[in-house]
């Protein structure tokens, strides 16, 4: 018998040995079906959630930009009418609800002295509403204040702004309190 024969049949007994705590070490440190499935199921729900929260707040702006550009276009609107000094209720700036989805906006824009052709805003794009009654026409007399076709002085309620994530409010009548230079108060509530 040579020498080296046992200490090949020790080596390939040790080679074999090893292998063998190498399997056994990988497959118990392995994942097993449930362990992935759980894993899937977390995630699928923390991504989930992720996702509803981004459209929601992709929703809150558009209703918050559309309520800051309504509440843009009455500040235009009572700036117009204190500049030019309308007092033909024919003249004055105003803005008037259509629908829902729409409203125009008439001012004097290139500066002539005269009301120009009105300006549609369509606000279904956007996908908001306004939530108040059409038509309705707020207009400004040339003390900024809001006033009917007869010229009385009224109290104007509140614009609704809606969509699915929540109703932006603007005070029409605070505004007429306010200075010229100063931005509508927007106000929004989460559903």
């Amino acid at each position: 018998m040579h020498p080296r024969t046992p200490i090949k049949r020790e080596a390939h007994q040790a080679t074999d040995a090893s292998q063998a705590s190498a399997a056994t070490i990988s497959l118990s440190q392995g994942f097993t079906m449930l362990d992935l499935l759980i894993a899937a199921t977390i995630m699928s729900i923390v991504i989930s959630y992720g996702l509803t929260e981004i459209v929601h707040a992709q929703t809150a702006a558009l209703r918050h930009r559309a309520a800051q550009e309504f509440s843009t276009y009455l500040e235009r609107a009572r700036n117009d009418s204190i500049r030019r000094h309308a007092t033909d209720p024919r003249q004055m700036a105003r803005i008037t609800i259509l629908s829902n989805h729409s409203y125009s906006v008439a001012i004097d824009a290139n500066g002539d002295g005269v009301i120009d052709a009105p300006v549609m805003v369509n606000m279904a794009e956007q996908k908001v509403v306004l939530g108040d009654p059409a038509p309705r026409t707020v207009m400004f007399d040339w003390l900024g204040r809001t006033v009917d076709s007869h010229l009385n002085v009224t109290q104007e309620p509140s614009v609704q702004v809606r969509n699915n994530s929540g109703t932006s409010l603007i005070n029409v009548s605070d505004i007429t309190q306010s200075s010229a230079t100063q931005n509508f108060a927007v106000s929004s509530s989460r559903k």
